[in-house]
């Protein structure tokens, strides 16, 4: 039995920000391709104006708790792929997008509880359908499908 070489902590957060950032990005500029860049304001105040959650996508980085989401999946899928590697790269990348669903909807919730909303998990479930629709789960996915074999020690890793 021999032991796979670990990955260096500069391809690891090079792979977790690969997989935590470019989905968001890319959310972020499918949204900014669908709407005008006056109607961007939806996404900051919903439907009922003044006292709503904002969502986390970019248009509402104004907001404090919105960078709390790249952050809180970086540091999560580092953490994740550094407890428990895997060999395979299908379960990296299920475990991968599904950390990034949960990141997602929870700090979508904790932004709506910070800004006093009744229905937190509605905004949350509301923002989880939206990354669906804007690529972000499929883009983390194949993301982590993609550059998980290095980072799991079958091959060199791709950010050294």
């Amino acid at each position: 039995m021999t032991a796979t070489p670990r990955t260096s902590p500069v391809g690891a957060v090079g792979y977790a920000g690969s997989v935590a950032l470019v989905p968001w990005a890319l959310g972020a500029l499918v949204i900014a391709l669908s709407y005008a860049p006056e109607s961007l304001g939806l996404l900051v105040s919903g439907e009922g104006g003044e006292g709503t959650a904002a969502l986390v996508f970019p248009g509402a980085l104004s907001l404090p708790w919105a960078v709390a989401f790249p952050v809180a999946c970086l540091v999560t899928v580092l953490v994740l792929r550094w407890v428990r590697p895997t060999s395979s790269r299908p379960v990296a990348a299920a475990v991968d997008t599904a950390a990034y669903a949960v990141v997602l909807g929870v700090t979508t919730a904790t932004g709506a509880v910070a800004q006093g909303v009744g229905q937190p998990v509605d905004h949350a479930s509301l923002e989880l359908s939206m990354a669906f629709f804007t690529l972000q789960f499929p883009a983390c996915f194949v993301l982590s499908l993609v550059l998980s074999k290095p980072l799991l020690g079958m091959d060199r890793p791709v950010f050294d």
